[in-house]
């Protein structure tokens, strides 16, 4: 099996990441608004339960489309795009690589040279999720290849899903700048030539 292609896989992407990015961000919000959040006590609970809802969030929202296929396996959920391309969820550590207990379904996936069964052409690939620094708040989404414990390369999913910006009217005619900008100092000129005309 080939590495990963970033170009490729930027390409078969491209039209998911606003999806993609919704359904990182809507999972953190799940896990926020979650009544047990504060009596949890250890991270891996919450990094299991975070991917919980993502994969929740990513069955509902690709269901139905002819694109994405779910592949259901290893008590987890994989994401064929296209025929091309399979990817996993994941939270990723500071250097953007998915954090994983190494199972042999693991290292199947990690691994490049090893083929996922039925499925011997596709590129595989992770979208994690890293925390900021004090883990309140997602920092970036990011899509990573690997060759098991190494990260061959990575970017950053841009957020496009905001309002386009709007440009703010602009005028019609230049202002007056007298009428706008008193200079400091101004109001008293008048008066203190006045004043140094009338002394001595």
């Amino acid at each position: 099996m080939a590495l990963a292609d970033e170009t490729e896989v930027r390409r078969i992407l491209s039209a998911f990441e606003p999806t993609i990015l919704d359904i990182v961000h809507g999972a953190w919000s799940d896990w926020m608004a979650s009544p047990h959040r504060s009596t949890l006590r250890y991270p891996r609970t919450r990094a299991c339960l975070v991917h919980e809802f993502m994969v929740k969030r990513a069955i509902e929202a690709f269901d139905g489309s002819s694109d994405v296929h779910v592949i259901h396996q290893d008590e987890t959920a994989k994401f064929l795009i296209g025929r091309e391309l399979l990817l996993r969820l994941k939270k990723g550590d500071a250097n953007g690589l998915g954090c994983n207990i190494e199972t042999q379904a693991v290292l199947n996936f990690t691994d490049p040279q090893m083929v996922i069964p039925g499925l011997p052409d596709v590129q595989k690939v992770d979208v994690v999720y890293v925390l900021n620094t004090i883990e309140t708040q997602i920092d970036r989404v990011a899509v990573a290849a690997r060759d098991n414990g190494t990260r061959l390369w990575s970017y950053d999913i841009e957020d496009r899903r905001a309002a386009p910006v709007l440009p703010l009217p602009q005028p019609t005619s230049s202002p007056d700048i007298g009428a706008v900008v008193r200079l400091r100092g101004a109001r008293n000129a008048g008066k203190k030539i006045n004043d140094d005309k009338n002394s001595g």
